[in-house]
């Protein structure tokens, strides 16, 4: 068979917070009690902040900060998954996202002023990673910061203003996440707002403007019930198209598979190691510089629709039902999904949802063969699987480098997967010294950018800086 080559763009035009904002609807598919929520808040933000006359600026970074504001909340919420499990294994992925987090010491000031959510915390510190969205980071990081305490920050009084609302309307949203007996009366909330702006809680600026705004206009009120009905005009306001370089693309891709790889102490770095693997075996092969970092892109997108996946799939340590292994399959077609609307990367998000298919027809979504492959997508198929073995799993320890080749070539020799690629791994001398240790591989290096300016004075700083060991 004579595998298929494409060529690929070096950049592509992207827009971050609508890519952002789809892993976000995702998420809350796993937690219907989050069903959209960030819409919600969305559309309360504009009003409130257009009617205290807000500059048009100001409006747009808190509108798209409002659509991903919770980002965090899947390392901290306690209602995941449908089925209980033991909360170590949540300890276990807040450990490790805490360990690459670089807000202690911001951490430590405003916990003496109020104290931060916890996924207030890992949402300013993930948002900070993606530079074109970098802005919206101290919004949401302040997002639950009591009045009392925000009002004398040293910020911008627009930037104040700003997170005072998301936090009222963020509070008034929050009064229609899914309960069993219903969201609460208008009377009734109205009175909480009240309060709460009375205790110091919430500003009374903001909580006043939202008040009359509820009183007045049934169509806000109705906007609670139908959420998605605003999601392109919102888009409209908060978007924003940027070109980013393969480089760029694959460290933004990287920041949101650290997300994915959190969820679960046995995938923690799995991408990582699927990365490393598929780009050592395309160096083998003699792939162009762009074909690698093109493979290297698709690596760190290609479980991303894992955001969908329940923890209790992932954590089982027993065969899968036939419900549970429907569930688990769907993450290849999520992570397409995230991408299809965006043309350039079209190809690319083909080469990711791939990986689980086979040359002979046998795999999924869609069941594609031969030469409907690309090389790049056979590449990574070896590059998933030969990871996924040497890895441990709640159910098995991780196979040695000798034990895994040996599969790939009985798979090669029925015809599932590219034997070319698999000779390339089997003479790579570079995958035989590869570690899957899960303790032992370096976390990546970030930039060091002292908390009064990541969360302050929001200066700008090199985000997209990369330690000596980020290339794999």
């Amino acid at each position: 068979m004579k595998e298929k080559v494409r060529a690929y763009p070096s950049d592509t035009a992207i827009s971050p917070l609508r890519l952002v904002f789809q892993f976000i609807q995702l998420l809350e598919r796993l937690v219907p009690a989050l069903g959209d929520h960030h819409m919600r808040v969305a559309i309360l933000s504009w009003a409130v902040a257009t009617n205290m006359g807000l500059g048009s600026l100001t409006v747009k970074v808190l509108v798209r900060a409002s659509l991903v504001h919770d980002l965090g909340m899947f390392l901290s919420n306690p209602w995941w998954d449908d089925e209980p499990h033991e909360d170590h294994e949540d300890e276990a992925a807040i450990d490790y996202w805490e360990s690459i987090s670089a807000l202690e010491g911001l951490q430590e000031e405003l916990s003496q002023r109020g104290g931060i959510p916890r996924h207030a915390r890992t949402g300013y510190d993930l948002i900070r990673r993606l530079p074109p969205l970098e802005k919206l980071a101290p919004l949401i990081l302040l997002h639950h910061h009591p009045y009392r305490i925000l009002k004398d920050l040293d910020l911008e009084e627009e930037k104040k203003a700003a997170a005072a609302i998301m936090n009222a309307c963020d509070r008034l949203a929050g009064a229609f996440l899914l309960k069993e007996d219903g969201p609460l009366s208008r009377k009734r909330i109205l009175k909480m707002l009240a309060s709460l702006a009375a205790s110091g809680e919430l500003d009374p600026n903001a909580v006043s403007v939202l008040q009359k705004l509820l009183e007045k206009r049934d169509h806000l009120w109705s906007s609670m019930t139908y959420p998605n009905w605003w999601q392109r005009e919102l888009l409209s306001i908060a978007d924003e198209v940027v070109f980013l370089s393969l480089d760029e693309l694959s460290h933004f891709m990287e920041t949101l598979s650290q997300v994915i790889d959190a969820k679960s102490p046995f995938t923690k770095k799995h991408t990582l190691h699927v990365v490393q693997t598929a780009v050592s075996l395309g160096k083998e092969m003699g792939l162009t510089e762009r074909e690698i970092k093109t493979l290297r892109l698709a690596a760190f997108m290609h479980d991303l629709g894992k955001i969908a996946t329940p923890n209790a799939i992932l954590h089982k340590a027993h065969s899968l039902t036939p419900e549970e292994w429907t569930l688990m399959r769907q993450h290849v077609y999520l992570s397409y999904l995230l991408f299809k609307d965006f043309d350039k990367l079209n190809d690319v998000a083909f080469v990711a949802a791939t990986h689980h298919e086979r040359l002979d027809g046998s795999g999924y979504p869609w069941g594609v063969s031969g030469d409907q492959l690309t090389l790049l997508s056979l590449i990574l198929q070896v590059a998933d699987i030969y990871a996924a073995m040497r890895e441990d799993r709640p159910y098995r320890k991780g196979f040695p480098h000798e034990k895994a080749t040996e599969s790939l070539k009985k798979s090669a020799s029925e015809g599932k997967i590219s034997g070319t690629a698999v000779e390339a791994l089997v003479r790579s001398k570079a995958l035989q010294g590869l570690s899957f240790d899960l303790e032992t591989i370096p976390l990546k290096t970030y930039c060091d950018v002292s908390p009064e300016q990541m969360a302050i004075s929001e200066l700008e700083h090199p985000a997209n800086a990369k330690g000596p060991d980020s290339d794999p």
